[in-house]
């Protein structure tokens, strides 16, 4: 069993293993464009992202335990 593992892809569709630990860094704000449909860090409101990041760490805490940690790091 791997100890961790790296998932890329539409966090809203990729198949997420159960973790105790997640370290991630959303696209922020308005700050880059990579050419995707949808993207998130490309809605037209800073209210519209907030939301989308929402439904993310919804779906990151459905499979954590209780006990588990999430660290946000900044773009850079």
């Amino acid at each position: 069993m791997a100890r961790y593992s790296l998932i890329t892809g539409d966090i809203l569709k990729v198949k997420i293993p159960a973790a105790q630990c997640v370290v991630t860094s959303p696209p922020y704000f308005n700050l880059r464009d990579y050419g995707h449909q949808a993207q998130l860090g490309r809605e037209r409101t800073v209210q519209e992202y907030v939301s989308n990041l929402i439904r993310v760490f919804a779906r990151i805490r459905d499979h954590m335990p209780d006990t588990g940690t999430l660290f946000l790091t900044e773009p850079g």
